[in-house]
Order: structure tokens, then C-alpha cells, then sequence
């Protein structure tokens, strides 16, 4: 399961993750602010999920369990202060 930085810069980081075995397609956002802010990803962008992203319709948070609806096929997250969020797809 190749890890890939999908994007990064000063204020932020997004990996990528598909998992060969299952198909299983996972986004990671981490803040590198000292405030809260507001990440977002399209995966149809990813280069890593080519032709894999149809279907996509919403996102597991996998720590806390809570489901998140992709609004025009772009995954949104309030990531706080030096935290990360860490998503399945599905």
C-alpha cells in the first residue's frame, strides 16, 4: 500500500493511499497551523485512484467514525490546530 503525498505546503499535507489488495482508497489532511482550518481534496484528482473514483459519494473519518457527504466531488474537513484527519472512501 504505497503511502503518497498528494499535496503539501506550509499550512497543510494531504496523503493518498490505495490498498492494491482491496481497492480501498483513503485521503489523509494534516495542519501544520497553529489555528484550525479548512482542507479539501477532490478525488478524482489523486493520480494514484485514476479510474477508480466513480462512486464516491461520501467519506468515513476514521477515528471518530462520522461520515461526511463529498459535496461536487470534493471531500471538506475542519482539521484543527497541528491535528490530521484520516478518511476512507467510499
Amino acid at each position: 500500500m504505497p503511502i503518497i503525498w498528494f499535496e503539501k505546503n506550509e499550512d497543510y499535507a494531504i496523503w493518498s493511499c490505495l490498498n492494491g489488495k482491496t481497492g480501498g482508497k483513503y485521503l489523509a489532511f494534516f495542519n501544520f497551523r497553529e489555528e484550525a482550518q479548512r482542507i479539501s481534496c477532490s478525488p478524482e484528482a489523486v493520480e494514484q485512484f485514476a479510474g477508480r473514483t466513480a462512486g464516491i459519494r461520501k467519506a468515513t473519518e476514521l477515528w471518530s467514525g462520522t461520515d461526511r457527504k463529498l459535496a461536487e466531488g470534493v471531500l471538506r474537513d475542519s482539521v484543527s490546530a497541528h491535528g490530521a484527519g484520516l478518511f476512507a472512501l467510499l
